[in-house]
């Protein structure tokens, strides 16, 4: 199982919506970068990805589940290069303080360039044996 982050305005698609979608989830629509498409065809069902608000909160609201692996994007009209990835809620979850970006980025791999801490999904193992150490519980096993 791997872990991803997602990036998300909550403006655009917030926790609340993702809640609101079910059990069955939704699609991840919209990431037109080839880093992060090459992320999403990575995926696999079961893997877990942390639900970030990005711009207004600064935190990780949420875990998902990927439910679905990743397919054509159906917002991208006629064009074969972008897919998605379906994903539905996990569990409900809080970390890093309003206001404090750093937390959820730091530590993470920025030496191929700074585009790559900006992806809209992203890996996000590195921090998960930090997450073990101070949360137990099924989120994390």
């Amino acid at each position: 199982m791997a872990y991803w982050l997602y990036k998300s305005e909550p403006f655009k698609w917030s926790w609340q919506m993702q809640k609101d979608a079910g059990e069955a989830g939704t699609e991840w629509t919209g990431v037109r970068n080839y880093l992060a498409r090459n992320h999403l065809r990575a995926m696999t069902i079961g893997d877990k990805g942390f639900f970030y608000h990005s711009n207004e909160g600064l935190e990780v609201v949420g875990i998902t589940a990927g439910c679905a692996l990743s397919h054509p994007d159906s917002t991208a009209g006629e064009d074969p290069r972008w897919d998605c990835q379906h994903v539905a809620r996990h569990l409900h979850a809080s970390f890093g303080a309003a206001g404090d970006r750093g937390r959820v980025d730091r530590g993470l791999p920025h030496g191929r360039s700074r585009q790559a801490a900006a992806l809209m999904v992203r890996p996000f193992a590195r921090h998960i044996a930090f997450l073990r150490g101070r949360r137990r519980g099924a989120m994390f096993p």
